[in-house]
């Protein structure tokens, strides 16, 4: 009887290990797939095409934005010459406000 319940307990412990070690092979896998997959995105035009529609995935499920009160002033060098103001440096802030006001 004693023989036979070690013989048991062996064999339960066995199948645990086996068990064990079947759960890290999945995850290996699992792992290596996922870095194979990153490669194959970074390497292919696929993973150009996942980047891109990352940015868009957001902003289908939200509601739109009302942008009222937005003003957007694009300062060109033919504006900055009308202006006196410098073309590659800060324009003078006291012309911030009139041109949003405009």
């Amino acid at each position: 009887m004693a023989v036979s319940l070690r013989g048991l307990a062996l064999r339960k412990k066995a199948e645990q290990r086996s068990h064990l070690l079947r759960r890290y092979q999945v995850a290996a896998i699992g792992g290596l797939l996922a870095i194979a997959l990153g490669i194959a995105g970074l390497e292919f035009s696929m993973g150009r095409l996942l980047v891109q529609a990352s940015y868009d995935l957001p902003f289908r499920w939200r509601p739109n934005l009302d942008p009222h009160g937005v003003t957007i002033v694009y300062l060109d060098a033919a504006s900055a010459q009308k202006l006196n103001q410098p073309v590659e440096d800060v324009w003078s802030r006291a012309l911030h406000v009139p041109l949003l006001d405009a």
